[in-house]
């Protein structure tokens, strides 16, 4: 027996000890579902430089991270972050007809700009004020359109003048 909920896959299995346990995993369609709009969104950022692209790749991400990386879905993370580079490399080999972004290329290309590694966000050490570790500013960026896997870039906010006695 399993059922899907907040998008997770809830089924029973055996523990490492030998003891029936509630297992969660990202359910199949929430996988498809984020895949689908990780290509959308690599198909309209295309022509964006490889950094642009890597800077708000790894947000989303760590947003998905964020949300999935429970004990007992390492697998699914895993295959997330292998699944979304091949979606990269796809539409950067898109981006022109001359210059082909081999598999060669593109593993030079991800030494220079690494994709965040799965980790599981449970227990006391996460924190929500520092959501992703490869980001230290995420607790100051300002929230936009471009939290998800679709949308564009955040458009950026004005900043109030603060004068040196604190008054604004």
């Amino acid at each position: 027996q399993s059922f899907d909920f907040l998008g997770f896959t809830h089924h029973w299995a055996r523990s490492r000890r030998g003891h029936w346990a509630v297992r969660r995993k990202t359910a199949g369609s929430r996988f498809s579902r984020a895949l689908k709009r990780a290509s959308e969104w690599f198909r309209s950022v295309r022509h964006q430089p490889v950094a642009w692209q890597h800077e708000r790749l790894v947000r989303k991400l760590c947003g998905h991270n964020n949300y999935y990386g429970i004990v007992g879905n390492t697998a699914a993370l895993c295959r997330f972050r292998y699944e979304v580079g091949r979606l990269w490399r796809k539409w950067l080999d898109r981006r022109s007809h001359k210059a082909r972004m081999t598999w060669a290329r593109f593993h030079r290309l991800q030494a220079r700009y690494p994709l965040p590694s799965p980790a599981l966000y449970t227990g006391l050490g996460h924190c929500a004020a520092n959501p992703c570790p490869e980001e230290p500013d995420a607790a100051t960026r300002t929230s936009g359109s471009g939290g998800g896997l679709g949308g564009q870039p955040p458009r950026p906010t004005r900043q109030a003048r603060v004068e040196p006695n604190g008054t604004r």
